[in-house]
């Protein structure tokens, strides 16, 4: 992960109430072309007990979008 991010700050926040939370897997892509493209990303998790949750987001600011589904993949697993 790429120190200093955004995202890399969530997640160690994260971990430090659910430490047993492993990223497997992280993409984002453009929705189209343009400026003005969604960036559609996916967070893979693993918990303690090997169990796989995938979170999604979406939003104009590619790192915004990360955030959402690094969130949404830790609501999954953590409710």
């Amino acid at each position: 992960m790429e120190s200093g991010s955004a995202f890399t700050s969530l997640y160690n926040a994260i971990v430090q109430f659910i430490p047993d939370l492993k990223i497997e897997k992280y993409t984002s892509q453009s929705l189209s072309k343009g400026v003005d493209s969604m960036s559609h990303s996916k967070t893979i998790i693993k918990d303690a007990n090997k169990k796989i949750f995938t979170g999604i987001g979406e939003d104009l600011d590619i790192e915004i979008s990360a955030l959402k589904s690094l969130i949404d993949v830790t609501n999954q697993c953590y409710i």
